[in-house]
């Protein structure tokens, strides 16, 4: 959703978000500025490009809503792209649902690491279910229609970290 005229002032996006609800507090703080900083220590405050993510599945409850505010730009480039990826994970499902299956079978493990205070690591399948944590439907689910219920779709390359993989001995 893009909202228009919102007025140019940093108070305003904490406002409007409090009308949709709570704001949840992260190590960058209530809100912060996105800008490019030199020597960086995070990617968030440098003009690489990050392509589409999402932010902070490094932690157990990553942000449901994110509002973006742009109050002025003076950097070339910086284009944001957006992405529905709850019809991507729709599609996939009507076209390929075992690889769809697959996703919600196997978390993702993501990290941000930036010793000495800040360390996080979590883990989150990509596509998750409104029944991941409780039992599923009776019904099979092998030639349904209809798209499982997905309550979080989680995707973020830029902080994956590297996947454990079981050591199996060769005899």
């Amino acid at each position: 959703m893009f909202l228009r005229n919102v007025p140019d002032s940093e108070v305003e996006v904490e406002r409007i978000a409090g009308r949709i609800g709570n704001l949840r507090d992260t190590f960058y703080g209530r809100t912060w500025d996105v800008k490019s900083v030199v020597n960086a220590k995070n990617i968030a405050y440098t003009h690489q490009y990050l392509g589409l993510h999402m932010d902070l599945l490094y932690m157990k409850h990553p942000p449901h809503i994110q509002l973006l505010h742009c109050l002025r730009s003076t950097s070339t480039g910086g284009a944001s792209l957006f992405s529905d990826a709850l019809h991507a994970a729709k599609a996939l499902y009507s076209a390929a649902p075992e690889a769809f299956s697959v996703l919600t079978k196997y978390s993702v493990p993501y990290h941000y690491d930036h010793a000495p205070a800040h360390h996080y690591a979590y883990t989150h399948p990509t596509i998750e279910l409104a029944w991941a944590h409780a039992r599923p439907p009776t019904a099979a689910l092998p030639g349904r229609t209809a798209t499982p219920p997905i309550v979080h779709l989680n995707w973020s390359p830029p902080f994956q970290a590297p996947f454990w993989v079981p050591r199996h001995d060769v005899a």
